[in-house]
This record gives C-alpha cells, sequence and structure tokens, in this order.
C-alpha cells in the first residue's frame, strides 16, 4: 500500500517481538511507505518478513521519503528477510534524503531470484546520510549487494559516517 506515514513514531524503547508480515504488493516493512515521518527508537526482535518478486521491502519501513531533516533514530532491527525482489534492506529497503542515525541490523537477508538488486544489510538504496549504524548477519542478493547498503543512488548529496558492517555478504555482481 502507498499510502504514506507522514507522522512521527517515539518507540520509547519498547521492543516489538515476532513480527510476522507476508507480502503480497510492494512497500512491506513495519511501515510500508514513509513521506517526511520521524521514527525513533523503534526495536523490533525475532522479525520474519518474506515477499516475493516485489518491491521496497524493510524490516522497519519499506521505502521512506521526506527531507534531510527527516530521520530515522536508534531503530533496530534482528531477524529474516526472504525476498525475491528489488531494494531490499535490514532496516529500510528504499530510503531518499532521511537521515539515519545511531541504528543497527542483525538480519538474515536472502534475496533469492536471480535479478535480484539493492539488497543491503542496513539499506537496499540509498540516498541520505547514514551515521553511527551498524550491521550483523547475512547479506545474500544477485547484484548490488552490500553490508551496509546494496546501492548508493548518488543523484543527491549524502554520506556514511561511523559505520561499520560485520555481515557475510554473499552476490554475483557489484
Amino acid at each position: 500500500n502507498k499510502t504514506a506515514f507522514k507522522g512521527g513514531l517515539d518507540g520509547a524503547g519498547y521492543k516489538i517481538s515476532n513480527l510476522k508480515i507476508t507480502g503480497t504488493a510492494d512497500y512491506i516493512g513495519l511501515f510500508g511507505y514513509c513521506d517526511g515521518a520521524t521514527l525513533k527508537n523503534i526495536q523490533l526482535k525475532n522479525a520474519n518478513i518474506s515477499s516475493s518478486t516485489y518491491k521496497y521491502i524493510g524490516g522497519l519501513v519499506g521505502y521512506a521519503t521526506g527531507t534531510t531533516s527527516q530521520t530515522i533514530l536508534r531503530c533496530s532491527v534482528e531477524g529474516k528477510i526472504t525476498g525475491s525482489g528489488d531494494y531490499i534492506g535490514g532496516l529500510c529497503g528504499c530510503v531518499k534524503n532521511v537521515a539515519i542515525q545511531e541504528c543497527y541490523t542483525n538480519i538474515n537477508i536472502t534475496a533469492s531470484t536471480s535479478d535480484s538488486l539493492n539488497v543491503g544489510g542496513l539499506v537496499g538504496y540509498h540516498q541520505g546520510k547514514i551515521q553511527n549504524c551498524f550491521s550483523m548477519g547475512n547479506v545474500q542478493g544477485n547484484t548490488r549487494v552490500g553490508g551496509i547498503l546494496g546501492n548508493y543512488g548518488g543523484y543527491s548529496s549524502g554520506s556514511i559516517v561511523n559505520s561499520y558492517s560485520v555481515a557475510k555478504v554473499t552476490g554475483k555482481s557489484y
């Protein structure tokens, strides 16, 4: 569903455990699509998200867009994501003009088709700022696969600062 969440949510450090989502369309995550939303202190434990042949899949957000003042702050996702589409990330599938700060993932991602692209332990496709973040787990995809991100868009200014990944990454190209 591409109806955007535009507000803010402070999870206050509470945990959401055993979230299970089986996607049947694009924009899959706790929040499928966010436009200008600010999300902070949200923790997902033992998440299990799956989708086939769809795009924009993330544990927290499938697709996030906004202005540079919008943030995803101190959020985490632990669990697994299985998909065969594009733009798959442990935290967010696709991010444009949103700052991601002090977030982490401990995620096992399996993007299973020969054409899955932009698969990342933290973010699948990114335009914006990532700061003080890390990822762990396993990330498996086809093209443009990475521990932190699958692909940097490069169409707007962006950066990755003080961030790292110790995820095992498997891909065929890029």
